[in-house]
């Protein structure tokens, strides 16, 4: 999605469809219009550990941050719900 935006900013297409999160960095040269309610479009995103591999510590402390309730607030406030 990211590169169809930057086809968008640098005029080589008129319109697309991209993700919110997106659109935050680059909204001061672009017209963003939202889509109504009934053609939002829902994401799912997939985290997961490899049961047949070593989890690594770090991996396993990102892990349990992504489902604690600040990593949930954190994911919110990046457009992520």
């Amino acid at each position: 999605m990211a590169q169809v935006l930057l086809k968008v900013k640098l005029g080589e297409g008129d319109g697309a469809f991209v993700y919110q999160t997106d659109v935050w960095n680059a909204k001061s040269s672009l017209t963003v219009i939202e889509l109504p309610a009934a053609y939002q479009v829902t994401s799912e995103f997939y985290l997961a550990l490899l049961k047949e591999r070593e989890i690594k510590e770090e991996a396993r402390h990102f892990y349990d941050f992504i489902l604690s309730d600040t990593g949930q607030e954190v994911l919110a406030q990046h457009g992520f719900y």
